[in-house]
């Protein structure tokens, strides 16, 4: 089995997400998917909350919250 790696920018990882649930990726998104005023882009904040997949992740790599709140959703804890 080969593990796939994580791509480096969040564009990327983005893709990444909607290629790996067969959704398409948002139009009209920057590179680094942040808006005018520098937030997450609005349209990245639904597409993760459209999806479940994780802000942390798209935007920094980070995949610990979505293994924790897989593990605790898993065993019905609230953390």
């Amino acid at each position: 089995m080969t593990i796939p790696s994580i791509p480096e920018t969040r564009m990327g990882r983005l893709a990444y997400v909607a290629e790996a649930l067969g959704v398409p990726v948002p139009d009209g998104l920057t590179v680094d998917l942040l808006d005018a005023d520098e937030a997450p882009a609005h349209a990245v904040c639904l597409f993760c909350m459209e999806t479940g997949a994780s802000l942390d992740f798209i935007y920094w790599g980070d995949v610990r919250p979505m293994l924790l709140g897989d593990y605790h959703r898993a065993r019905g804890v609230t953390p």
